[in-house]
């Protein structure tokens, strides 16, 4: 089990924040829960696999509420189709400087409204929690290296998508989060952007590439689907509020 307070989340929202995930045990529960007091922790977010609902059930019981629930889908990169054709209008490279700003400008606009565990806390500032994604692309921007790096598309309109990506422990290569604009949508651009993450990959010799988003959005996942990918897991995030939780489990 992994816990640790939360710096980024604590300076948006105003309140000591903790992240867990790794759960394997009603006894991990119980540490991340002691973790949260002796840190005088007010918001615990945590992550827990889907399988294990007496986990989910614990975290109930300490207040936890059902913020939302991801689904982890993976390709073999070996096994990836090549791009059927390079229409759309549509250009992809890696990120320069000057794309700081129509990057954070789109994250504004992709995620605005959007439906995470921070938007579904009635608890927490609907602004705030776009400001959320906009900080954590700028984030991803402020990294970018071996491990992180961001690939933008441009179309006749200028910069519109971005898509962050990492290295992961295990040499997978996720790709995070990102998006194409509204006014560029419906041509395929989504699809060939992550066509360009898994290109990348198979580049860097990553034998397998990694997304994942909400189980209610449908949208991706079918585009997901037609690319290869093939689901993993899932996991339910839970906030629970400590300051109102009037006993421990």
């Amino acid at each position: 089990m992994n816990c640790q307070l939360s710096g980024l989340d604590r300076n948006r929202f105003g309140v000591v924040t903790a992240k867990a995930d790794g759960f394997s045990s009603a006894e991990d529960v119980d540490a991340a829960l002691a973790f949260c007091r002796a840190n005088h922790v007010v918001l615990l977010i945590a992550r827990v696999d889907t399988d294990r609902l007496d986990l989910s059930q614990r975290l109930e019981a300490a207040g936890g509420l059902l913020c939302d629930t991801l689904v982890y889908w993976e390709l073999e990169t070996q096994k990836a189709a090549p791009p059927s054709d390079a229409g759309g209008g549509f250009t992809f490279r890696e990120f320069i400087e000057t794309d700081r700003q129509p990057v954070l400008d789109i994250a504004r606009e992709l995620f605005s409204g959007f439906r995470g565990h921070y938007h579904s806390d009635p608890r927490l500032k609907k602004t705030d929690c776009d400001d959320a994604y906009v900080e954590w692309s700028e984030s991803s921007i402020n990294n970018i290296g071996d491990i992180h790096g961001i690939i933008t598309a441009e179309d006749p309109s200028g910069i519109c998508g971005y898509l962050t990506t990492r290295v992961l422990e295990d040499s997978r290569y996720e790709l995070v989060l990102g998006g194409i604009r509204k006014q560029s949508a419906g041509r395929g651009g989504y699809r060939r952007l992550l066509q360009a993450g898994i290109r990348q990959a198979a580049e860097r010799g990553l034998a397998y590439v990694r997304v994942s988003s909400q189980i209610s959005h449908l949208a991706v996942q079918r585009t997901w689907i037609a690319l290869g990918f093939l689901p993993t897991k899932s996991v339910h995030t839970f906030h629970v509020w400590l300051d109102s939780r009037s006993s421990t489990p």
